[in-house]
């Protein structure tokens, strides 16, 4: 669901797709899917992803849970190099409310 938060048209969808999926019907969700999977590297921007993983997710991940999650994986050196941005990436930090659990006032 991540990738539909970075693109504008989606992520005004996203309700909508949850609603439906919700009650059964996932063709939505699996068209959407298709149209951020096809094209990533068009589609998604780099720039807001690292803003906001590199602001909001890895100072949530202390060193060592990284190293042990990581340590199993085929692809350990590419989800270092990933996170490796977030040392040099601008950042400012995250409001402290940013964890808090919210809840609609309206049905989704």
């Amino acid at each position: 669901m991540q990738p539909f938060t970075y693109a504008p048209e989606l992520a005004a969808l996203l309700p909508e797709v949850i609603g439906r999926a919700a009650d059964g019907d996932f063709g939505p969700l699996y068209s959407g899917a298709m149209l951020v999977t096809s094209d990533f590297d068009e589609q998604s921007n780099t720039a807001l992803h690292y803003s906001v993983t590199c602001a909001e997710d890895v100072p949530r991940v202390s060193a060592d849970d990284a190293a042990r999650t990581l340590a199993p994986l085929r692809t350990k050196s590419l989800a270092e190099r990933a996170l490796s941005v977030c040392t040099a990436w601008p950042k400012g930090a995250a409001p402290p409310t940013r964890r808090r659990r919210s809840r609609a006032t309206f049905p989704c």
